[in-house]
């Protein structure tokens, strides 16, 4: 933020070399701060400082006992042939992201000494007077209408039920801090936040019923696990995840009905019971090492139109559990994660539009109804040539399927496997060319 104070200039001339500039440091009362830091910028490089604020002056000096900085401008090194230059004075307080700043300046005349005022102002977001700190730890506001929040460097973790029912709309998180309480945004009013890079945990219900925010960025966290119930009915519409997420705990985004595309990272193990139910998301992408997903994790997602695999699979006893995908309407293919071994029942039961499977080649065994649609599927392939083992109504009913892809060479394998039980579905079998 930058504030650009009034200013005055005066016009008596000086040494014809060297032009003179004092820039007073006052606070809102008027009274000169002594110890601030001014830094000069030209023209170009204010304008680069604008965009980023770690870029350090061309010349710099710190306010006096009175509050007054003085440069002293060489007249062949600023205005070698020129009669004034635009410079500005700027006073930048806390580090990226947390920062503010205020300017004054203007055009410099050479050889004449001129003057200017900087104001800090207080603000409120940066006031700390505002919150209820103990131990480095936020648990409170002392002012309830409190709409935003910058919090200073020395914050380790935020309470639980912190900032519950609160009116915050925007808070920027400091460097340095490490955790978030349970509930500790639950019901506010907030519609932005920035995570910094040192956060390791968020508790359970953090963010639950949000309805206000929309972009969750984790991607430059530290965080292994997003625990139960931290967005279920929130308003977000898309999240970046961290390299290091590993878990997603139960119902973490149940009903987050403005969630769209999610991506899942490549180091993700686990996504427990009902994570994404009856969200909004109209696709998702997962690893193709992917451990575990447990029951209903997608279930009743009426929006969720693909699902996409990617990356190496380095480990080959992957499960789904019951029901992960079930009542998906507008779902048409299904490409099974390379790690998944076994496949429990009643996944995929209600997805009227789902027309072709993709089995992969690690796949041991399919339960009861693993497969099973209750509706026409058009297509099933496996890949492996040893076909994983069945058990009864694994595959869709004989009258749903139209065919059954093996790889070449493979067809007397599946016969062997599937006698007694799935006789009448080797009619449909094709050996791929």
């Amino acid at each position: 933020m930058g504030i650009l104070s009034a200013c005055s200039s005066k016009d008596k001339v000086s040494n014809q070399t060297e032009t003179t500039v004092e820039i007073t440091v006052k606070n809102q009362k008027g009274e000169s701060i002594a110890g601030e830091t001014v830094q000069m910028y030209d023209k170009n490089t204010y304008e680069i400082f604008k965009e980023n604020p770690t870029l350090k002056g061309q010349l710099q000096t710190i306010t006096d006992n009175r509050g007054k900085a003085v440069f002293r401008l060489k007249k062949d090194e600023w205005f070698n042939k020129i009669k004034e230059k635009e410079l500005m004075f700027v006073v930048i307080k806390g580090n990226v992201p947390n920062y503010q700043w205020w300017s004054t300046g203007g055009n410099i005349k050479a050889g004449k000494n001129q003057s200017f005022e900087i104001i800090i102002e207080s603000n409120p977001a940066t006031d700390t007077s505002l919150l209820i700190i103990e131990n480095d730890i936020l648990v409170g506001l002392k002012d309830k209408n409190l709409t935003s929040v910058i919090l200073p460097q020395n914050i380790k973790g935020i309470a639980d039920k912190a900032f519950k029912e609160s009116q915050i709309q925007t808070i920027v998180l400091n460097e340095g801090m490490l955790s978030i309480g349970n509930e500790a945004f639950k019901e506010s009013k907030l519609q932005s936040i920035v995570f910094p890079s040192t956060l390791t945990s968020i508790g359970r219900n953090a963010f639950e019923d949000c309805k206000s925010i929309k972009d969750i960025d984790l991607s430059k966290t530290r965080l292994q696990n997003i625990e139960t119930e931290t967005f279920r009915e929130s308003s977000i519409a898309e999240i970046s995840f961290p390299a290091t997420l590993q878990t997603i705990a139960s119902q973490a985004f149940l009903k987050a009905e403005r969630l769209s595309s999610v991506k899942l990272p490549d180091g993700i193990q686990t996504i427990e019971d009902e994570a994404f139910c009856e969200s909004g998301i109209t696709s998702v992408t997962i690893p193709n090492n992917i451990k575990l997903i447990e029951y209903r994790a997608f279930a009743d997602c009426s929006n969720l139109q693909s699902v996409e695999c990617y990356g190496p699979a380095q480990q080959n006893n992957g499960k789904m559990g019951i029901g992960c995908f079930q009542n998906n309407p507008q779902l048409s293919k299904f490409t099974f994660p390379e790690s998944i071994a076994e496949l429990k029942g009643w996944n995929f039961i209600g997805c009227s539009s789902l027309k072709e499977f993709i089995i992969p080649q690690n796949m041991k065994s399919i339960e009861a109804y693993g497969l099973v649609t209750n509706y026409n599927v058009d297509k099933i392939t496996f890949l492996s040539v040893v076909p994983p083992a069945l058990k009864e109504k694994a595959l869709p009913f004989y009258n749903n399927i139209k065919e059954i892809r093996i790889p070449k060479g493979s067809k007397e394998t599946y016969q062997k496997q599937w006698e007694g039980s799935y006789d009448s579905y080797l009619k449909k079998v094709i050996e791929n060319n």
